[in-house]
């Protein structure tokens, strides 16, 4: 198995002229009134087989709300063993899934993913590749043959459908053929009718090849072109699709959108994207865009550019909760009528308090100063959000529980955090330990002595965490014993539970529960357990609960903690009867769930 890692991969493509601003190019992107806030990557979600591509592109939104395509300006960050990425085209190397961002000095985009699939192509399709809704009409489909002006150019895409049920376009991949000399691919999934007459097209990848789609290619005469729509008012930042029309002397309407050449009055208001057809607002003003094709000529479309509105602005995080001394930065994101979600400099927005004393606030940071329950407001171009802040007093001191603790390998305890002496903080401290550790939950995955240790709030407390071997468990008399147990003659009364697993209905299970000094120095036996397994604790799990009294007789003055021990009556044979011809290993009966020991002072 590959031993994937996640390394950062940074192609800069360093460009020969200087990066330019996002409106007229007089501000650098990276600095000035108009420097870039934020970066969109698309698409934001792919799958892909190995070996096939995905083209990105990165949009810059700028302060004063225009855009700007930079792609080749960025720096990538992505996991080179799942994807290689060059001059913005990502292609899939082996199965799994990689996040990729895309840097511009300080600005980094949106993520996006990608997941490669192993799975095999199961058919290849062709379709009519229409970039956007068409407004009205189509190319001519007569009797199914899709018809083509001579000249004029068609595209078509390539879909590769996979048997794992994902799909992809593959148009830029796949090996293009028209059948006879009446059309020509002149690149990837573009036809251009070459001479009047009948051809089809289909798509190869590999062994796989698709359907067939039959283009007629006529010889009529382009009268005029119409542009749809004729009228357009769009914000800035936001797209408008267009679509050209032929009208022919044979009386066909078809789109050749793609044929055309577009061309748009005022670049400065305006931009048209060949690769989505669309025109893309850039500053405030009028403007109109024409299509040409074969020197025929479309009457001017009209194109307004208007400043987006803001809807509304949000705070973030709406609710928090500080200590005193402690800081926290806001958030303010603007929602815009053009559907645009973006950050707003804190710098430009008005802050306010309702109790400095409490919690103060400049340019989006708040600082807590006092215990108590306080508004934060926000303001920006008279919109306002709100949130709230819970200050709370720094805790004093921080403990964990239990202090010291024995378990058996492979086996869970709960530890419990615990500041100033009652207030629960187990899922919010950090916890440290050699084991492994989730909120307190430590598992018990090796033998041997262990410090659990968590932190909170700038404190810290760790304890001692003992893992034994399966079939012996030693556990601590609770502290409260220490030292009680001192004189001779004391009578000590422990009640113990255990539970075992992996046991057939009609087992035996045998153990030895024993008292001994702290030094080791004595012992005493209190009783050997038995129990017989019935039907029903086979699922639910054995538990062997006694209550025993014993006394130390003629015993030494006992210091320290005293220990309780359960374990095999037999290590070698884990204590078991069992039938003549079955064998149990230890460690199937070993204990899996957990253990309870109390332990109390009867007389002295």
């Amino acid at each position: 198995m590959i031993n994937v890692k996640s390394i950062l991969v940074c192609v800069l493509l360093i460009c020969s002229v200087a990066i330019t601003g996002c409106k007229n190019g007089d501000s650098g992107l990276l600095s000035g009134e108009n420097k870039v806030t934020a970066l969109q990557l698309t698409p934001a979600s792919v799958t892909l087989a190995v070996n096939t591509t995905q083209e990105y592109t990165v949009t810059a939104y700028c302060a004063d709300g225009t855009t700007q395509n930079v792609t080749d300006q960025v720096a990538w960050s992505f996991d080179s063993d799942i994807v290689t990425l060059q001059n913005n085209v990502a292609t899939a190397l082996q199965s799994g899934q990689t996040d990729i961002t895309a840097t511009l000095g300080n600005v980094t985009s949106n993520t996006a993913t990608i997941t490669v699939s192993g799975a095999q192509m199961s058919r290849l399709s062709v379709l009519v590749d229409s970039p956007q809704p068409q407004v009205q009409g189509s190319a001519s489909n007569k009797g199914g043959m899709l018809t083509l002006a001579l000249g004029n150019n068609q595209g078509f895409r390539a879909i590769g459908h996979y048997d794992d049920g994902h799909s992809q376009d593959l148009t830029q991949q796949v090996n293009w053929i028209s059948l006879t000399d009446a059309g020509r691919f002149t690149s990837p999934g573009t036809l251009l009718g070459e001479r009047q007459g009948v051809t089809s097209v289909t798509a190869t990848l590999d062994t796989k090849q698709s359907g067939s789609i039959f283009v007629g290619v006529r010889n009529a005469q382009l009268l005029s072109i119409d542009v749809l729509p004729n009228t357009a008012s769009i914000t800035i930042g936001t797209e408008q699709p267009y679509q050209a029309f032929g009208i022919y002397s044979d009386g066909s309407r078809p789109d050749i959108s793609q044929s055309v050449t577009w061309k748009i009055e005022d670049k400065k208001v305006a931009y048209f994207d060949p690769k989505t057809l669309s025109v893309i607002g850039l500053t405030e003003g009028s403007t109109s865009i024409t299509a040409k094709l074969n020197g025929v000529n479309s009457s001017p479309a009209s194109i307004t550019v208007t400043e987006a509105e803001l809807n509304y602005i949000t705070l973030s995080p709406i609710n928090i909760t500080l200590y005193e001394g402690d800081s926290h930065s806001y958030t303010v994101t603007g929602h815009f009528s053009d559907g645009r979600i973006e950050p707003i400099d804190n710098t430009l927005v008005g802050w306010q308090s309702d109790d400095t004393s409490g919690v103060s606030i400049i340019d989006g940071v708040a600082q807590a100063q006092s215990a108590g329950t306080y508004v934060i407001t926000a303001t920006y171009l008279g919109h306002t959000a709100t949130a709230n802040v819970t200050v709370e007093h720094r805790p004093l001191s921080l403990n964990v529980e239990p202090h010291q603790a024995t378990i058996v390998e492979g086996t869970q305890l709960q530890f419990t955090a615990i500041a100033d002496g009652s207030i629960d903080v187990t899922s919010s401290a950090t916890w440290q330990s050699e084991l492994n550790i989730n909120e307190g939950l430590v598992t018990g995955s090796k033998v041997g002595e262990f410090t659990v240790k968590a932190s909170y709030s700038g404190l810290s407390d760790e304890v001692k965490l003992t893992v034994t071997e399966f079939g012996s468990l030693t556990v601590e008399v609770p502290r409260a014993l220490d030292g009680v147990i001192n004189a001779i003659d004391a009578q000590l009364g422990v009640e113990v539970e255990i539970r075992y697993s992996g046991m057939r209905a009609g087992d035996e299970i045998m153990l030895t529960v024993a008292i001994e000094s702290a030094d080791g120095s004595s012992r005493e036996i209190i009783e050997t357990i038995q129990d017989r397994v019935t039907e029903n604790e086979v699922t639910s799990g054995i538990a062997i609960r006694t209550f025993q009294e014993a006394t130390f007789q003629g015993m030494n003055s006992v210091a320290g903690f005293i220990n309780l021990s359960i374990k095999p009556f037999e290590s070698s044979a884990a204590a078991l009867e069992l039938d003549p011809e079955r064998e149990v290993n230890i460690d199937t009966v070993a204990p899996q769930f957990h253990h309870i020991a109390q332990a109390m002072i009867l007389s002295q």
